[in-house]
């Protein structure tokens, strides 16, 4: 028997030599999360990301290194084969866990302290848009439009089929069939998007050019995939799973699943690179770790202005300008230099031209320009340079600089504008500053008091909302100038603002994105004259990868106030509120949401920080087949920042009222932001905007969403805000009864006998006479029956004892109470079960005709007893019925018991079990 060796060695710092860092994936380095299970070979690498217990089983091998976090532990049993250990320069901890090498085992080094690196995520693959799905059964099928197919089953001996590149569904492909991807002689991949892939025996995946596949689940198979002469030209992306090669299977490329498994079963061959959250190589299965053969192409680059040779006079303001592009990737930044000092990076002012503004200041003398670009892999190249000359001027220029306000800073229209700068001449004197907006002169600056050099422009400067540049021009006695750097302010509007974007505002045809204040922040709007309502321009949101998203900032006002928003919209429907299309009106955010053939409006209710509710404002609109509406819509906001409620109207009419205004935070004093999100599939439009005090749709003195004219016919005071008051007190605020359309001042609108609120309360229409008679709940009792009742009109059984509230009443029962389970005529059925069979639950018998027998013939019996014996109609006795005795002539009294209470002449009783009744004559008490 072999001996056992055993040893525990701890990893020290520096043993054999220092490790920079893991090679990049994919390689000849496996990238895995888990600690790698192995019963298999490994040629190659394989870093392990989490600090776990690893162990070699036997005639296990890794042929290169294992690369892990910290400073593990290592043992060794057997005839185990281990290169040792190399020291990286990552953490040294974790310490707490173990490699272990059983006998026949093999492993070339461990790389202990190497950091764990992030695993590239997989994103899943997008829905295909395609909708048919075709089986092929021989070789002379076809799918015939790609464009159009979503799912293929390849059956056996179909032979190669060639898939074009593209987003399809589910995949499947059985005995001696191929699926082809890939474009022969192509250097740049092939896109293909697969929701599942299938490769049953005998089937092949075969790739002609390079491909990028992403799946959206894993799979196992015993298929060869890829092209063995080019691993390089297949990738496989998983988004949620793994891959198990079973027996006999091969794959040759690249694997990214951080999600999933690879699993490698006897005699499974994997040759290219791998990235994954675990790795299981099985008996007799090899992962052979091959390096990527395509190279990277350097990225091109080239100067294009100034112009070679050209002379500048100092200070020499100029802009620079050139074109980059990338053959096999992106551009991620261009550089320009001075000889070797560099002066700054350009923006992309398209596709593929970057410049950089130089505003002046390049020394005199000779530079040398050239521009040095970066692509995604950081490749770089160095454009050709280009020579300028900067002479010196014979006059100096003055110089000047803005020193208030800062630049970004935010001024509010209308407001005076307060600027400071600085300005002198060293070879002469400052003769004047002025003060430019947008390159447009708009003031001159006057000297400070005292000052040789401070100019300031105070007062009110006509300058329009939006973004503008400042800058001021100072002149010399020579009338030479000389400008100041740039200095860029946002100019808020004030309430009350308005805008029906129309060119004699000074909107232009084109992007809103900085006109008069407008902030375009994802898509694309534009001023457009494609849909309009009034005028000649309106707004369109155009559709593309995100929906349009457009903003109008306000300046906030002092205190709390009330606010009316107005806008005209042409809207696209969404299929539910939080996806898009939502207008957002100061913390007030309006929905159009699809409803089949029609879209309806819905305003959303903010209840609380972490929940809103949607609710349908009672308008709809027709839609197209795109979902886009077919006519233009009003929506005017009531925006209450005192209570912090608004109200909403849509063509003028009032649809709800004292929502709850979404905010997080301190509550809103004001309207500060104006906001339209569009859709990505869909154009959306609108064309006026108003936000003031005064409400837009009728006179309202008092701002309480009430029209004056209504609130004088109602005898309400249209210059105080009652609308929460109740005039007529009939449970209907008066904001609500101007919202229904009842009267403010008459507790029953329709004079129908019931007051508004409770017609309201009971879903009845408080407007329409004459349904005073009508019976909502088919009960048998009138609406106004039931007012009177105190029952509810709306459910036929109010007190829910299974009885019909004008059942009851027809009976003498309440409907308020439940008595379905006593027997009012003692005949053994309860009241329920009269009204189930449809007897008369006050009559005993129920019609049926009793027969009555004296058993003393009339006379007095022992103790001076009467009786009589009751037979139902078949003759037979009749428990517990009702009968009566009564004396016609005497003096004596009746009762019903022996020795009981007399009562007159006239006694009721019961039968007893044997359809027996007994009454009792007593003496006569004068």
């Amino acid at each position: 028997m072999p001996s056992l060796r055993s040893h525990s060695i701890a990893v020290s710092l520096g043993l054999v030599a220092m490790f920079g860092g893991p090679p990049r994936a994919p390689g000849q380095t496996a990238l895995v999360r888990h600690a790698p299970t192995l019963n298999g070979g490994v040629e190659g690498a394989v870093q392990q990301m989490t600090a776990e217990n690893v162990t070699f089983n036997s005639n296990a091998f890794i042929t290169g290194d294992l690369l892990v976090p910290g400073t593990p532990s290592v043992r060794l049993n057997g005839n185990a084969q281990y290169g040792g250990a190399i020291a990286g320069t990552g953490s040294a901890t974790p310490t707490n866990y173990q490699v272990t090498l059983n006998g026949g085992a093999r492993l070339g080094h461990l790389r202990t302290r190497t950091d764990p690196a992030n695993l590239p995520p997989v994103a899943a693959p997008p829905q295909p848009t395609g909708s048919r799905s075709v089986s092929l059964n021989n070789s002379s099928q076809s799918p015939v439009d790609f464009s159009t197919l979503r799912n293929l089953t390849l059956n056996s001996n179909v032979g190669p089929v060639v898939v074009p590149p593209g987003t399809y569904g589910n995949f499947i492909s059985n005995g001696n069939s191929r699926l082809i991807l890939g474009v022969a002689g192509s250097s740049r991949p092939s896109i293909y998007h697969f929701q599942n892939l299938t490769l049953n025996s005998n089937s092949a995946l075969e790739v002609i050019g390079p491909v990028i596949v992403t799946l959206n689940g894993g799979f196992s198979t015993n298929s060869p995939m890829g092209s063995a002469a080019h691993p390089e030209w297949f990738t496989l992306r998983i988004a949620g799973g793994g891959l198990s090669l079973n027996s006999n299977g091969s794959f040759h490329g690249y694997l990214e699943a951080p999600d999933g498994t690879l699993t490698l079963n006897s005699n499974a061959q994997f040759i290219g690179g791998v990235v994954c959250d675990r790795l299981i190589v099985n008996s007799n299965g090899v992962l052979r770790l091959v390096a990527a053969t395509a190279a990277n192409q350097l990225p091109t680059v080239a100067l294009v202005s100034p112009a070679g040779g050209a002379t500048f006079v100092f200070p020499a303001a100029m802009t620079l300008s050139a074109t980059a592009g990338d053959s096999d990737g992106t551009v991620t930044k261009v550089e320009f230099y001075d000889g070797g000092t560099k002066l700054g990076e350009g923006r992309a002012a398209s596709t593929s031209t970057y410049q950089l503004q130089l505003p002046g200041g390049l020394p005199v003398g000779s530079h040398v320009f050239t521009a040095r670009v970066t692509d995604n892999l950081g490749a770089t190249a160095v454009s050709g340079s280009v020579s300028i000359t900067v002479t010196a001027p014979q006059n100096r220029l003055p110089g000047v600089a803005i020193t208030a306000p800062a630049s970004g800073s935010a001024l509010v229209a209308g407001a005076p504008l307060n600027l400071s700068a600085k300005a002198i001449d060293a070879d002469g004197t400052v003769a004047r500053v002025d003060l430019y907006c947008d390159d447009k002169l708009v003031g001159t600056l006057t000297l400070l008091s005292g000052s040789a050099s401070d100019y300031i422009f105070s007062g009110p400067a006509s300058i329009q909302a939006g973004r503008h540049v400042l800058k001021v021009r100072a002149y010399d006695n020579t009338g030479a100038s000389g400008d100041s750097a740039p200095l860029e302010i946002t100019v808020i509007p004030r309430l009350p603002y308005l805008a029906n974007f129309e060119s004699t505002e000074g909107y232009q045809l084109g992007t809103l994105n900085g006109q008069l204040g407008w902030v375009v922040s994802q898509g694309l709007a534009t001023v457009s004259r494609s849909v309009v309502f009034d005028g000649v321009q309106a707004v369109e949101m155009k559709p593309g990868t995100r929906g349009a998203l457009i903003t109008q900032a306000f300046a906030a006002p002092d205190a709390p106030a009330i606010t009316f928003v107005d806008l005209l919209v042409h809207p696209a429907a969404v299929a539910n509120p939080i996806e898009g299309s939502v207008f957002d009106l100061g913390g007030a955010r309006i929905a159009f949401v699809r409803d089949g053939a029609r879209g309806q409006l819905q305003a959303r209710h903010a209840v609380s920080s972490a929940a809103d509710i949607w609710k349908p404002a009672g308008a709809s609109v027709a839609v197209d087949a795109d979902g886009v509406a077919t006519r233009w819509v009003r929506i005017t906001a009531r925006l209450n920042y005192q209570a912090l409620t608004w109200d909403i109207y849509v063509d003028g009419q009032l649809v709800l009222f004292d929502l709850a205004l979404g905010y997080a935070g301190t509550p809103p004093r004001g309207l500060t932001a104006f906001s339209v999100q569009g859709l990505a599939s869909q154009p959306s439009h609108f064309d006026f905007l108003y936000a003031g005090d005064d409400n837009p749709l009728f006179a309202d003195a008092d701002h309480d969403g009430m029209d004056d004219a209504w609130e004088l016919a109602s005898g309400l005071d249209p210059t105080i805000d009652d609308r929460d008051g109740d005039r007529d007190g009939d449970g209907l605020s008066n904001i609500r009864e101007y919202h229904v359309g009842t009267r403010a001042d008459r507790a029953d609108t329709d004079g129908d006998g019931m007051p508004d609120g409770w017609e309201m309360q009971h879903r009845l229409d408080p407007l329409v006479a004459g349904v005073q008679d009508a019976d909502t709940d088919h009960d048998g009792v009138s609406d106004r029956q039931e007012f009177a009742a105190g029952t509810n009109p709306n459910v036929a059984d109010t007190d829910g004892d299974g009885m019909p509230d004008g059942w009851e009443i027809a009976y003498g029962f309440s409907p308020l109470t439940g008595d379905s389970a006593t027997d009012a005529d003692g005949d053994g059925l309860s009241n329920f079960e009269e009204y189930r069979q449809g007897s008369d639950p006050r009559d005993f018998f129920n019609g049926a005709s009793p027969r009555a027998e004296a058993l003393n013939s009339g006379g007095a019996g022992p103790a001076d007893e009467l009786s009589m014996l009751v037979r139902k109609p078949d003759g037979t006795p009749w428990p517990n019925a009702p009968a009566v005795f009564q004396i016609t002539s005497g003096t004596r009294q009746i009762s019903a018991s022996r020795n009981g209470p007399s009562y007159g002449g006239t006694v009721a009783v019961r039968a007893d079990a044997n359809g027996v009744a007994r009454a009792y004559l007593e003496p006569y008490q004068p």
